[in-house]
C-alpha cells in the first residue's frame, strides 16, 4: 500500500522482507508525486495547508513549500490518522480566489 502516510524507508523496508532489494530513491511514494506535481498549479514557496500525514508535511516542506495552518495559498489534502481541528479549520478559512480549473482536469468525465 503506497499513501502519504508511509516514507520511502518504509516501503524499502516492507520489499526487504519479501527478497526484493531496491534503493529508496527508486520509490515514489503519493507524497513524493504531489511535491513533483505542486508546481503545477502553485509556485514553490507558497504557503501550503497541509490536511493529511507528516509525511506529507515533511515531503512537502523539503520541496521548499511553507507549511501554514491558517491563510495558506492551496490545501493539499491526504491520508492522516488524525485530522486536527485546526487544520480542518485552516482549510475553510484560507482564501479560496486563486481556485481554478487545472488543465489536466478538462479532459476528466466530470466536472
Amino acid at each position: 500500500m503506497n499513501n502519504a502516510t508511509r516514507p520511502a524507508s518504509e516501503i524499502v523496508d516492507q520489499l526487504a522482507m519479501i527478497g526484493v532489494s531496491i534503493d529508496e530513491s527508486h520509490i515514489l511514494t503519493s507524497a513524493k508525486a504531489t511535491a513533483l506535481f505542486l508546481p503545477r498549479v502553485t509556485a514553490r514557496g507558497a504557503r501550503v495547508l497541509v490536511v493529511g500525514s507528516v509525511e506529507l508535511a515533511k515531503e512537502l516542506a523539503s520541496a521548499g513549500y511553507q507549511l501554514v495552518e491558517q491563510n495558506a495559498d492551496i490545501v493539499v489534502a491526504g491520508l492522516g490518522a488524525h485530522l486536527r481541528e485546526a487544520q480542518a479549520r485552516g482549510a475553510v478559512d484560507s482564501p479560496w480566489r486563486h481556485i481554478r480549473r487545472p488543465e489536466w482536469r478538462q479532459n476528466l468525465p466530470y466536472r
